[in-house]
């Protein structure tokens, strides 16, 4: 093939005999000027009979591909050496890369160890515009991460010395295994570079590490920090952890000073799988969604999967995934297929294999458009069913995060129970439990908010006036009262508001009792009563002050006027310390925390309480379906916001989110269940 200098590489001179079997390799050529360009080989090789190679884990970044290296237009063969270029070659092609792509491949080519070491970047080494190619090669990911010799993933360039940050890990478990702490048999040794950190570990093939600018680590070294530093806050001040660092003074300053932000959230959730694997626990599909796609409280922020295509948030998880056989998900890339039918399909399949429908707790609204853009930018507009999870934009940790707790279909209707449909729609058989009459206020976990304790007590009043409405409802009703004694109906007040769950620290995590809960409640409810005293002696003292400017109105002097009343500082004080107090670990305000966006809901017939998603509204129906712990709230198709006219004998509904309801949390209605299924349809 005769090509130009400047000629356009193209993946046909770099085939792949069967993108099932086969992948390409890149290497990196070295020079003699840090600055030159990209000089790259890239073949083809059997999946089956690889040399040894290294895969690149990087962010994609901005899409567009304004740099390029040149790929050398030759078979395989040793014509560079290790100092540099032999000459410039003349016949090379231009392959654009991303500006990302460029800075990672240029710092890599700084290391010796990388040199000439075949390197699998999805990148490069897969063809970006071939659907079908991609499609293959995605399913081998697994395998090819899993077989290589190390894997290298890029933070980027050093910045607000993150640098020095991977330089402190390596220190400190450094000190570690030699100070013995771990004991005597770890085999591990060090091997130092100028540049680079490079860690070898005798007794298992699983190499990874992050690289930030000119320094890299192994993630074995930032997970065992992690879990010390930040699982266990209080091992630094061991006796044993202090001797091991007693000739590194520095390091002991470091770590006594700055444990706990060695780790930001968002890597905890992924230390968190890591730790998990090493302990022999596989995740699902399901599982790993909801680690990278959810937070659990306002303070922890989600992990942002930073993918060129929406649908690589599911696919680039399919590598890790434990089910991911049983799930049967083929990558699909395809231009016909949309992003929105990928998204369906995993849930189906997720729900399918598993035999619950616990991935229904993530589907929440709005919903964002998961399409991606076409070539010319515009982004072909594609709804998601209600009842799909939008994994492509993240979505917030269920309010039912421990396990165990509830068991609201009862112990024989704890597996789905499907019927066929349609693609887009999901079938499933379960109970109608009654129709929503009213809806309270949504509860906003913002503690900055001005006024919050009289939003707190309006909160609190309007769920004790629902409660006064449940009572009438049982009272003039021949049926059997949902509570079995009216002061369980009390107690309504005060584990709505929990959806029931009750957390201080990890010896006390379940179901919310009134030992536990009802004192920190009344702190809480005193304090803000207190804060409402103080604004109306602040009110008051207002218009002594106004009644007073009033009747010197003949002293138009502004030099006296008098500056606003305000409280004494220990009043303030006091006020800023106990709404610290509230917000703590433990305290009923923090306990609400997983039920930001909720608002309490009255049923119509029984006079049922209990907490809906924020868009609930009258009309809606809260169900049971078979195939998890909780009960829904759906919609019946075609009923409009603020109208009660709806077919009630269609079975047709749309998915509003998952809800909280008192008095049948644990099995009451397990026997109705069994007896009268009825169909839902979801849309």
């Amino acid at each position: 093939m005769v090509i130009t200098e400047e000629s356009h590489f193209s993946y046909e001179s770099v085939p792949l005999p069967d993108a099932n079997t086969h992948i390409r390799l890149l290497e990196i050529c070295p020079v003699f000027d840090k600055n030159d360009e990209l000089y790259c080989k890239l073949y083809a090789a059997p999946i089956a009979d690889l040399p040894s190679y290294s895969a690149v884990s990087y962010t994609w970044g901005d899409n567009t591909k304004a740099r390029s290296i040149r790929i050398i237009d030759y078979d395989r063969a040793p014509t560079s050496t290790a100092k540099g270029l032999d000459k410039k070659y003349e016949h090379t092609c231009l392959l654009p890369i991303t500006s990302s792509l460029d800075i990672c491949l240029r710092q890599f080519r700084t290391y010796k160890e990388l040199r000439l070491t075949p390197l699998w970047i999805d990148q490069v080494c897969i063809n970006q515009d071939n659907d079908e190619e991609k499609s293959c090669q995605i399913q081998l990911m697994k395998q090819i991460y899993s077989s290589a010799k190390e894997v290298y993933a890029w933070l980027g360039l050093d910045a607000d010395d993150s640098d020095e940050v991977i330089q402190a890990f390596r220190q400190v478990a450094e000190c570690m295994w030699d100070s013995e702490l771990f004991g005597k048999d770890r085999t591990t040794k060090w091997f130092p570079a100028p540049r680079a950190i490079f860690y070898n570990r005798i007794d298992t093939y699983e190499y990874t590490f992050f690289v930030c600018g000119d320094r890299a680590v192994l993630d074995e070294v930032v997970l065992l920090v992690w879990e010390l530093f930040l699982i266990l806050p209080d091992f630094h001040r061991d006796t044993r952890f202090r001797n091991a660092f007693k000739d590194h003074p520095e390091i002991l300053s470091s770590v006594d000073s700055l444990p706990a932000s060695l780790v930001p959230p968002p890597m905890q959730h992924l230390f968190g799988i890591k730790g998990s694997w090493k302990r022999g626990k596989r995740t699902s599909l399901r599982e790993l969604l909801e680690e990278v796609s959810t937070r659990l409280d306002l303070g922890d922020y989600r992990v942002d999967i930073l993918s060129t295509k929406y649908r690589d948030r599911v696919y680039g998880l399919l590598g890790l995934a434990a089910d991911a056989e049983e799930l049967d998900i083929r990558p699909d890339y395809s231009k016909s297929t949309t992003t929105a039918e990928v998204l369906t399909q995993a849930a189906r399949s997720i729900i399918k294999t598993e035999g619950s429908i616990y991935i229904l707790r993530f589907s929440q609204f709005p919903k964002h458009n998961v399409e991606d853009p076409d070539e010319a930018g515009y982004c072909q507009p594609e709804q998601l069913p209600s009842w799909v999870p939008d994994f492509a934009n993240g979505t917030q940790h269920s309010y039912q995060f421990l396990d165990n707790v509830f068991s609201a279909c009862g112990e024989f209707s704890s597996t789905a129970d499907l019927i066929p449909t349609s693609p887009s729609i999901l079938g499933l058989r379960g109970l109608v439990v009654d129709k929503i009459e009213a809806v309270g206020m949504p509860w906003r976990a913002d503690w900055g908010l001005k006024a919050y304790h009289r939003y707190i007590l309006q909160y609190f009043a309007i769920i004790k006036d629902m409660k006064h409405r449940s009572a009438e409802k049982n009272s003039s009703s021949c049926d059997d009262d949902i509570y079995p004694h009216p002061s369980r109906r009390n107690q309504a007040l005060w584990r709505l508001a929990l959806g029931d769950c009750y957390v201080n620290g990890p010896q006390k995590r379940g179901r919310a009792t009134a030992d536990d809960v009802l004192p920190v409640f009344a702190k809480l409810i005193n304090h803000c009563n207190f804060c409402c005293s103080m604004d109306e002696k602040l009110q008051q003292q207002q218009r002594q002050q106004s009644e007073g400017d009033s009747g010197n109105n003949n002293n138009n002097n502004d030099d006296d006027d008098e500056p606003p009343p305000e409280l004494d500082q220990e009043t303030l004080d006091f006020m800023a310390d106990r709404w610290e107090e509230l917000q703590a670990k433990g305290s009923y305000l923090n306990n609400m925390m997983h039920m930001d966006g909720k608002r309490p809901y009255l049923t119509a017939q029984k006079g049922y309480l209990g907490m809906a998603p924020k868009h609930a509204q009258p009309g809606d129906m809260v169900v049971l379906l078979c195939g998890d712990t909780i009960p829904y709230v759906l919609r019946p198709a075609g009923h409009a916001e603020g109208s009660d006219d709806h077919n009630s004998s269609s079975h047709t509904y749309t998915f509003v989110g998952e809800a909280y309801c008192d008095g049948i949390m644990d099995g009451e209605l397990g026997d109705r269940l069994e007896r009268e299924r009825q169909d839902f349809f979801l849309v």
